[in-house]
């Protein structure tokens, strides 16, 4: 499921695209992390540091249809 956030280990992963994993899904991000159609078209690089605060449901869908809407 893209925008799944997995943990491996000490790791946190964000998915960007609907692929297998053996990562335990712990959440999921509102936001848009991949984009091919944009010239820049990840949001992330390697290296970013990121920091996962809990929302609740009416923020998560504010959240994802202010992302759809620049799309």
């Amino acid at each position: 499921m893209p925008g799944a956030v997995g943990i491996g280990g000490n790791q946190t992963g964000i998915y960007p695209a609907d692929v297998p994993s053996g990562w335990r899904i712990i959440g999921t991000t509102p936001v848009t992390l991949f984009s091919p159609a944009k010239e820049e078209p990840f949001l992330f690089s390697s290296g970013h540091y990121i920091k996962f605060v809990p929302i609740s449901e009416e923020q998560f869908l504010t959240i994802k249809q202010m992302g759809d809407a620049t799309r």
